[in-house]
């Protein structure tokens, strides 16, 4: 098994626009340690662009990796920001999916697709593609 996440921080761009890109920077270096913290050995963290990162967990489900990244989405909400900035508050979306669709461009979509609902659905929450919920749920 294999799943990976397409994370972003929220509002980031008013972190830069309110707070200050030297703020912005500080919030990327924080959430990158936040990451390192909180992912196995054996995962892979890729700055994706911007501030949207990805993480690989290899030899893990997709029930795995939703705990996993919910640990992650925790950790980014309940995080010290004020000590960057007293007004500071930061959260993170996450889109997952796993290998199910056996091609990186439809499992990169899915991810895609999955962080967008986690963004129309209010922000600072974790959200599977459909599909590779769908299969959980039936073998459950």
């Amino acid at each position: 098994p294999l799943a990976m996440a397409l994370l972003d921080l929220d509002h980031f761009k008013q972190v830069n626009d309110r707070h200050s890109y030297a703020t912005g920077d500080e919030v990327l270096l924080r959430f990158t340690a936040i990451l390192r913290d909180n992912a196995r050995a054996s995962d892979v963290v890729v700055r994706y662009g911007g501030e949207e990162f990805l993480l690989v967990m290899p030899q893990t489900t997709l029930p795995q990796a939703l705990i996993l990244c919910e640990r992650l989405r925790a950790a980014v909400e309940s995080y010290p920001w004020y000590e960057v900035d007293p007004s500071l508050v930061q959260t993170v979306s996450i889109g997952v999916a796993d290998n199910a669709h056996r091609d990186l461009r439809a499992a990169i979509a899915a991810m895609d697709a999955a962080l967008h609902d986690a963004k129309r659905g209010g922000r600072n929450r974790v959200v599977a593609a459909p599909q590779a919920l769908e299969a959980v749920q039936a073998e459950g």
